[in-house]
């Protein structure tokens, strides 16, 4: 079965040093897929967190908050 995108989250930090993207999916199945990297058209590293639901996803988002990146 085809597992389809529930939510999305996008955030950015630009600084004069940096110019970053993260982005997080949440899967129908409660995966969550997260990808990072610089925000210039390169390929992005990503990684699965299998079964870790919307609450882990929002946690993950937070943190990136308070570290400076804001909404896309």
């Amino acid at each position: 079965m085809t597992e389809t995108i529930v939510k999305t989250i996008q955030l950015v930090c630009q600084t004069e040093k940096h110019n970053k993207i993260w982005m997080a999916h949440l899967m129908s199945n409660n995966d969550v897929i997260c990808e990072w990297g610089r925000n210039d058209g390169s390929e992005l590293q990503g990684k699965v967190f299998e079964g870790a639901g919307e609450e882990f996803m929002d946690k993950k988002a937070a943190s990136k908050l308070k570290k400076g990146y804001v909404e896309a």
